[in-house]
């Protein structure tokens, strides 16, 4: 068996390792660590599949004028572009039957374990093999 070979299955083990970890309790609902701001994300993706999806307009459940000090009558939440809810927004409206907070998550796991494939290629790149290697895996193991 080549290198190459050998490498391109260390990292295939991590990439399983990534989403076999992160897809524990994925139907569990939003009431962790961060609950705020995802309570806020699925709002936004929620919002896009009920009243249409406009990313320049996103939309939450939150009227109140605490963040700026404005009234917000119409709930707009002005913070990151929000791709990531459009995405979701586009996947909860092919797949109805899967909550968009399960498909929020799902999306976040694949871009978790790709990133930590990605990071773990460059790192390969520049440094070297086993660098890489724990690079790709001490990514693919952190708790956030």
């Amino acid at each position: 068996m080549s290198r190459k070979y050998i490498t391109g299955m260390f990292f295939f083990f991590i990439a399983i390792v990534s989403i076999a970890l992160r897809l524990y309790k994925i139907t569990a609902p939003v009431a962790d660590w961060h609950s705020w701001r995802q309570s806020d994300t699925a709002a936004v993706a929620r919002n896009y599949m009920q009243f249409g999806i406009d990313p320049l307009h996103p939309r939450y459940d939150d009227l109140s004028n605490i963040q700026s000090g404005f009234d917000n009558p119409q709930g707009y939440r002005m913070v990151e572009f929000p791709l990531y809810q459009v995405i979701g927004a586009y996947i909860g409206n092919a797949l109805p039957i899967i909550s968009i907070e399960v498909i929020l998550r799902i999306l976040t796991i694949i871009a978790s374990t790709l990133t930590g494939l990605a990071l773990g290629i460059l790192i390969l790149r520049r440094v070297g093999t086993i660098a890489g290697i724990a690079t790709s895996f001490v990514y693919a193991i952190l708790p956030y």
